[in-house]
């Protein structure tokens, strides 16, 4: 992979695959990504498509009261 345009379109093309030809339910498919601006990204690329996202990624300006960080176990 030598772009992370290319990455999108590849996620895309295995969403496709997944729900289309293995009948993978959209909700039940998960995508991970290094980091929050790659997030944000591949949302707004996935959801063109007609796809609504539920995802992790929020607001810089907003509360982050709900999200939780764990530390050594603590």
């Amino acid at each position: 992979m030598t772009s992370f345009e290319e990455a999108k379109e590849l996620v895309w093309r295995m969403i496709d695959f997944l729900t289309s030809k293995q009948s993978i339910h959209q909700q039940n498919i998960v995508v991970l990504v290094p980091t929050d601006f790659e997030g944000w990204e591949l949302v707004k690329s996935i959801e063109r498509h007609g796809i609504k996202v539920n995802h992790v990624f929020e607001d810089e300006n907003k509360s982050h009261h709900h999200k939780k960080i764990f530390l050594d176990g603590r």
